[in-house]
């Protein structure tokens, strides 16, 4: 019968890397030690622990399961405490566990920052991004384009918005061109005169002050002759 280790819960796991490895060594009583002595924390109960496997000739990290979160958390919390404590190793160090997914991005990331040669540049985060390291030329550029950044907005609350806010506000400020200035520019031309005044149009009829012909001045003006009288109109008056 083959029993299958269950996996370690990502979320209640940190992994210790650093850990001074020795032959025939009780992993859980390491783990122990180091959250009970290490952390400072005698109250905290470990689940169960593990070394993982030899990788490129080195002996792999520690895997330390808690109960719950809040162990988790207050184990990262007393992280610092390693700095000068160094029972089980010069270098001993805390950090939230990751999956394998993550893990395998982050070693990618790492090897391109080594083949770039910018490893001294920047550094892999334990959640998988590349961010510039504290104190690196990276950083400084970083900072120094943000500021500039900042700079060039300018002040809104003053009406300022940049190097095109002083061209803008002057233009504004600025009377505007007199109609000589127009007339004067072979662009524009001479300047437009403005239309007669004429009165309200009427809606229906003729417009005012113009009197409809009268038939002797339209006879007149088609007429070269005399005026001819109409026949009708004498015959009623009687005179025919």
């Amino acid at each position: 019968m083959v029993v299958t280790q269950q996996p370690f819960d990502i979320e209640v796991t940190i992994a210790v890397p650093g850990v001074r490895y020795t032959p025939d060594e009780n992993v859980l009583q390491k783990a122990e030690q180091l959250v009970h002595e290490g952390l400072g924390l005698p109250d905290l109960k470990v689940v169960r622990a593990m070394r993982t496997p030899y990788k490129f000739g080195r002996p792999g990290l520690f895997k330390v399961e808690f109960e719950n979160v809040e162990a988790k958390k207050a184990a990262l919390a007393q992280s610092g405490r390693l700095r000068s404590w160094n029972v089980l190793g010069n270098k001993v160090f805390i950090r939230g566990s990751q999956s394998h997914d993550m893990r395998t991005q982050c070693q990618n990331w790492t090897t391109i920052l080594k083949g770039e040669g910018l490893e001294n540049e920047y550094m892999v985060n334990k959640n998988g991004r590349v961010l510039p390291r504290p104190g690196s030329r990276a950083a400084a550029n970083i900072l120094s384009s943000n500021q500039s950044a900042q700079g060039s907005q300018g002040n809104y609350g003053n009406q300022t918005y940049g190097t095109q806010a002083s061209a803008s506000q002057a233009s504004y400020s600025q009377p505007p061109p007199s109609q000589a200035s127009y007339s004067n520019n072979p662009l524009y031309g001479p300047p437009l005169q403005p239309p007669a005044a004429f009165g309200p149009r009427p809606r229906f009829g003729r417009p005012p002050n113009i009197p409809a012909p009268s038939y002797a001045s339209v006879a007149s003006q088609s007429n070269t002759g005399p005026p001819v009288a109409n026949p009708l109109t004498q015959f009623m008056a009687g005179n025919i």
